[in-house]
C-alpha cells in the first residue's frame, strides 16, 4: 500500500510540478552563462540587479564576471540584445552607478571622430572609425573611398530590410530618419539592438568579425557580416511587434532563423549544431544533441524553427510574429492559434519535427525530412533495443513540454516478425506521440505516426514492418503538451506481422473509429503523411452517401473529426478516406 502511494505521489510531482522533471532531465546537460546567472537571481541568491552586471560584464569585460560563471562562458558571445531589452525595461528600478555604467560601457568615449555612410538605399546611417581602438580595417578593393567592411554592412542593411520588412512583412523599424548602425570594438560580442524609446532602436556591431568561425559564403568576412546584420535587424524588428515579448531563447531562435532567410548563402548557424571538437558529432545543446532538452534553447534550437518554414512555406513565422504584434498571447500560443489556421495541430507538428531531426546526419535520407538532412549531425540515440524483449533500464523516463528522446531497433532475420513497443505509467494528461522511421533494405523509407488523446491509448504501439526487411528503425517518443511533464515505461518485443494490416505506400493511416459501437456521435481519427486533397464521407450500407465531413486540402499532420448520427437509424455504416491517389473505408456500428 506504501509503494502505491509513492507512486501517486511521485507521479503528481512530475505532472503538477514540471521543475522536478526538468532537473532530472537536465542534470549533465550544459546551461549557458546567462541562463546560470539567471538561474541564481530565480533562487535569490543573487539580485536581478547585481545578475544583470553579471550579464553585462560577461559579454564586455569576462575579467570582472564572478569567477563561479566562468564555467558556462563562452569566448565570445554571438549577441547582446536580450540583456539590453532587460536594462531597458527595468532601467527606472536600477540604481544610477548601474545606469552610469551601462551607458560607460555601451557608448565608450573616443577621441576619434565618427564617420558617416549612408546605405544606398538611403534608410540606413551607419557610424564608423579608421582610427584608434574602434578603427574597422581600411582595406578599400574597389577605390571607393568606403572600406569594404562598411560597404558589406550597408549591402546586408538594406538587403535584410528589403526580404524581412518589404517582402516577408516583418514588423517595419524604420522611421522618419535613416536607421542607426554603429560599428565599435564590442570585446566579447559581436552585436546587438539598443532599445532608445518605446518604438526605436538601433543597431551596434563588433569593428572585428573576423573572430567568428567559417561559413559557405567565399568570403568568411562578408558572411559574418551578412549574417550579424541580418541578426541584428530582426531583433528591431521584434522590437517593433512585441516590445521584445517572448523571453531570450524566442528572440534569438528567431533571428538566427531569420539571418539564414535573408542570407541562405551563408549557413553560419550550422556553427551552432556541430561540436568544433569532435566535427560530425552535434552540440550538445542543439536538438541533434539533446532532444529531450524542450525548445525553446536561443541559438541552438534553429532547426526547430526551420521545420515551420520547411513544411508551411516561408510566410509561417511572418504570420506568427503579425499575430503577436496584435495580441498579448506568448510565443507557445501563438505558433499554435497559426497552425490552426493551416489547419493543423502543435502536437503532432511537434512529433514529426522532431522525426526530421532524427532523420539527419548518417540516417538523412532523401525522401524525409529537412532540405539539409546530410548536412545536420547525427542525432544522438537514447537507447539501441538489440534483444526483444528488452525493457529500458529505468522503468521512470521523463520528458519536458515539446521534447522528445530518439531510439533505435536492431532488425533481425527473423521472418515475419515486428516490432511492437509497449508503454507503462504514462504520465502525461494528453499529446503524447509515437513516430517511427523504418528504412528498408530496398532504399525504401516509410513512417508512421501515433498521436493519442489520453495515456491508456499508447499502451501497445505496432511498427507495421517486418524486421528482416528492415536496414534500420527508429522511432521517437514526443511530448505535444507545451505546459505538462511526460513520464512513461517502455519496452519492445516483438510480435508475429500478421497482427498489422499495413499499407507502406498511402498517404495516410486511417484509425477505427471510437467508439464503436456508438450510439449518437464517434470520432474519426487519421494520420496524413503528406499534403493533399482528402474527402472523408460517410456512406450508408447500401453505398448512399450520407455525408461529406471533409473536402478541402489538408497539410501533413493528425486529425480528428466527430460524426454526429442523430437521425440515422441503427445498422452498419461506412467511412471512406480518400487522397489524391489512395482511398480507405472501413465499418462502424451504429446502435440506438
Amino acid at each position: 500500500m506504501k509503494s502505491i502511494y509513492f507512486l501517486l505521489l511521485f507521479f503528481s510531482l512530475v505532472l503538477f510540478c514540471p521543475g522536478i522533471a526538468f532537473a532530472q532531465v537536465h542534470q549533465a546537460e550544459e546551461i549557458s552563462v546567462f541562463q546560470s546567472i539567471d538561474l541564481m537571481v530565480t533562487k535569490g541568491e543573487l539580485s536581478f540587479e547585481e545578475g544583470l552586471l553579471q550579464k553585462l560584464y560577461a559579454g564586455v569585460d569576462p575579467n570582472r564576471l564572478d569567477r563561479q560563471f566562468h564555467v558556462n562562458h563562452d569566448s565570445h558571445l554571438f549577441c547582446l540584445t536580450p540583456v539590453l531589452h532587460e536594462f531597458f525595461h527595468h532601467k527606472s528600478q536600477l540604481s544610477s552607478s548601474t545606469i552610469t555604467e551601462f551607458d560607460e560601457i555601451l557608448n565608450p568615449s573616443t577621441s576619434h571622430e565618427a564617420l558617416l555612410h549612408q546605405s544606398d538605399s538611403g534608410n540606413f546611417n551607419i557610424f564608423y572609425r579608421v582610427e584608434g581602438s574602434e578603427a574597422v580595417s581600411t582595406i578599400d578593393s574597389n577605390n571607393s573611398g568606403v572600406p569594404d567592411y562598411i560597404e558589406a554592412i550597408s549591402f546586408a542593411a538594406d538587403s535584410s530590410y528589403r526580404h524581412l520588412v518589404n517582402t516577408l512583412g516583418y514588423s517595419d523599424f524604420l522611421k522618419d530618419e535613416p536607421y542607426v548602425i554603429r560599428v565599435q570594438s564590442l570585446r566579447n560580442f559581436f552585436g546587438a539592438a539598443y532599445p532608445t524609446g518605446p518604438d526605436n532602436t538601433y543597431v551596434v556591431i563588433d569593428n572585428n568579425l573576423e573572430r567568428l568561425p567559417s561559413n559557405d559564403h567565399p568570403d568568411d568576412l562578408k558572411g559574418n557580416i551578412y549574417t550579424l546584420i541580418a541578426h541584428e535587424l530582426k531583433h528591431a524588428s521584434q522590437f517593433i511587434a512585441s516590445q521584445f515579448r517572448g523571453g531570450f531563447d524566442w528572440l534569438e531562435m528567431d533571428a538566427v532563423y531569420a539571418e539564414n532567410v535573408v542570407f541562405n548563402n551563408v549557413n553560419w548557424y550550422i556553427n551552432r549544431l556541430i561540436n568544433p571538437e569532435f566535427p560530425g558529432e552535434p552540440t550538445s545543446a542543439s536538438i541533434f544533441g539533446s532532444p529531450q532538452t524542450a525548445p525553446p534553447v536561443a541559438y541552438y534550437h534553429v532547426t526547430w524553427m526551420n521545420y515551420f518554414a520547411e513544411q508551411f512555406g516561408d510566410q509561417f513565422w511572418p504570420d506568427v510574429w503579425s499575430s503577436m504584434a496584435n495580441s498579448d498571447e506568448n510565443f507557445e500560443e501563438t505558433i499554435k492559434r497559426t497552425l490552426e489556421s493551416r489547419p493543423a495541430k502543435l502536437e503532432s507538428q511537434n512529433l514529426l519535427n522532431h522525426m526530421w531531426h532524427m532523420a539527419s546526419g548518417d540516417f538523412s535520407h532523401p525522401d524525409f525530412g529537412f532540405t539539409a538532412a546530410s548536412r545536420y549531425p547525427t542525432p544522438i540515440l537514447r537507447h539501441t533495443f538489440t534483444q526483444f524483449p528488452e525493457q529500458l533500464d529505468t522503468q521512470i523516463n521523463f520528458l519536458n513540454p515539446l521534447a522528445a528522446h530518439y531510439y533505435s531497433v536492431e532488425p533481425t532475420n527473423e521472418p515475419d516478425n515486428q516490432a511492437v513497443l509497449r508503454f507503462k505509467n504514462t504520465g502525461v494528461i494528453s499529446g503524447i506521440g509515437v513516430g517511427m522511421i523504418g528504412v528498408f533494405k530496398n532504399g525504401d523509407i516509410r513512417i508512421r505516426t501515433q498521436t493519442y488523446s489520453s495515456p491508456d491509448k499508447a499502451s501497445r504501439v505496432q511498427t507495421g514492418w517486418r524486421l528482416n526487411e528492415l536496414e534500420s528503425l527508429r522511432f521517437a517518443v514526443v511530448n505535444g503538451s507545451t505546459d505538462e511533464s511526460v513520464a512513461y515505461g517502455l519496452t519492445v518485443e516483438t510480435e508475429p506481422y500478421e497482427l498489422f494490416a499495413d499499407n507502406p505506400d498511402t498517404q495516410f493511416e486511417l484509425k477505427q473509429n471510437y467508439p464503436n459501437p456508438f450510439n449518437s456521435t464517434t470520432n474519426i481519427e487519421f494520420d496524413l503523411f503528406e499534403e493533399s486533397h482528402v474527402q472523408l464521407q460517410i456512406y450508408n450500407i447500401s453505398g448512399e452517401l450520407i455525408q461529406t465531413l471533409v473536402n478541402r486540402d489538408l497539410s501533413p499532420d493528425y486529425y480528428s473529426f466527430s460524426f454526429k448520427s442523430s437521425i440515422l437509424s441503427s445498422g452498419q455504416y461506412f467511412y471512406r478516406l480518400q487522397t489524391n491517389s489512395w482511398q480507405e473505408t472501413r465499418k462502424m456500428t451504429l446502435i440506438k
